[in-house]
């Protein structure tokens, strides 16, 4: 009996995989900004390899990895009235697999309701006249539109659309409180969706 299982399990992801699309890409970021007045500098990285399988054409799951760091230098004043540099940056790693489903596919675009489970870490310095450093582990779940573009048979740009997120997001500091968070509609943090190239093999 249990060969006879065996052998339909077997049989079934031999199925499965003969019709799936593996797919690769990623999304890379980069921003720059510095303020006449003051002086004022930011910037931020970020880069998300993803891996998936497309298993139809409504259907496809992945896995995502993020990384991502900001910077920032301001003068402030403090109670003394002389001013002081502050000194912010922000490492952040996380993991996220996922799935898609196809909603509607309109000649070569296709959008996509995305459904994601993340789990990360990072730290976060700041440096005046003492240098302070937590570190933190968060992880959560979402909803979010996914936008695709076919270029070709093989290369497609995609766009996750976060500004339009539904989820939540627990972190955790170190020695520290627990904090919760909940996205509804609007995000204002990723307002600006990033785009990515994908590769169809």
């Amino acid at each position: 009996m249990k060969k006879v299982i065996l052998s339909i399990v077997v049989a079934f992801l031999g199925i499965v995989l003969a019709n799936a699309q593996f797919y690769a890409g990623g999304s890379f970021g980069y921003n720059s900004s510095t303020a006449k007045e003051d002086k004022n500098t930011a910037s931020s990285f970020s880069i998300a390899p993803t891996v998936g399988y497309r298993l139809n054409d409504k259907l496809d799951f992945g896995l995502s990895v993020s990384a991502k760091s900001y910077n920032s230098t301001s003068r402030m004043v403090g109670l003394d009235a002389l001013y002081y540099t502050v000194k912010y940056k922000t490492q952040d790693f996380s993991v996220e697999p996922y799935l898609r489903y196809s909603i509607i596919q309109f000649d070569k675009f296709n959008i996509l309701g995305s459904a994601g489970i993340f789990a990360g870490k990072g730290k976060m310095n700041q440096e005046t006249l003492v240098i302070s450093e937590e570190k933190y582990t968060n992880w959560g779940a979402s909803i979010y539109p996914t936008v695709i573009y076919d270029l070709s048979d093989k290369f497609a740009l995609f766009s996750h659309l976060n500004f339009f997120r539904l989820g939540f997001s627990q972190t955790k500091i170190e020695d520290g409180n627990t904090t919760t968070d909940f996205d509804f509609l609007l995000n204002a943090a990723d307002i600006l969706p990033a785009i990515g190239v994908r590769y169809k093999f």
